[in-house]
């Protein structure tokens, strides 16, 4: 919006004082976005002279052809291989959950926890797959419905997950 100043006294004087303040923070918030758009070019350019100067120059994109496909969902499962512990605390009881994924797909679950004067176990198997970062478990008994959990970190010895209540567990790897 470049305006010559007798154009822009024309505009003021036939808008009024609206027209007044309209004009003034359209100037003005043209002029911080030249300002903004100034700053980041001048980073940018900053950002590549210290890339030259530290010997990394901006590589050149590789050709799609060359790349090898990985498949993020098989190195997921390659880690989940195994049987995690979870120690914690259910219905005011001190609980163990186990799971275990075999490299088969099968995926066995079980709960224990035990109180003053009792135990309780529960076990579900099913078969297990990954998506993204989402994890199904298959439940073979009628009455369970099918389960599903994010994961929310893997390392070689810990999985932390959330499950689709919202409730976040963290296992340790059993060697």
């Amino acid at each position: 919006m470049n305006l010559k100043p007798e154009e822009r006294l024309n505009k003021i004087l036939k808008y009024g004082g609206a027209g007044l303040a309209a004009l003034l923070i359209l100037g003005l918030f043209a002029w911080r976005l030249e300002v903004a758009r100034r700053r980041a070019e001048a980073a940018e350019a900053e950002l590549a002279a210290l890339k030259v100067m530290m010997g990394k120059p901006k590589p050149a994109p590789a050709p799609q052809a060359q790349q090898a496909k990985v498949d993020p969902d098989g190195a997921t499962r390659t880690m989940l291989v195994g049987r995690w512990v979870n120690h914690g605390i259910a219905d005011g009881r001190d609980c163990t959950r186990t799971l275990e994924f075999d490299q088969n797909g099968t995926c066995h679950f079980r709960a224990a926890s035990a109180g003053l004067s009792e135990t309780s176990n529960t076990s579900e198997v099913g078969l297990w797959s990954v998506r993204g970062d989402i994890v199904f478990i298959d439940v073979k008994s009628p009455e369970a419905l099918s389960d599903h959990f994010r994961l929310i970190r893997l390392t070689t010895e810990k999985l932390c997950i959330r499950n689709q209540f919202g409730t976040e567990r963290v296992y340790d790897r059993v060697k």
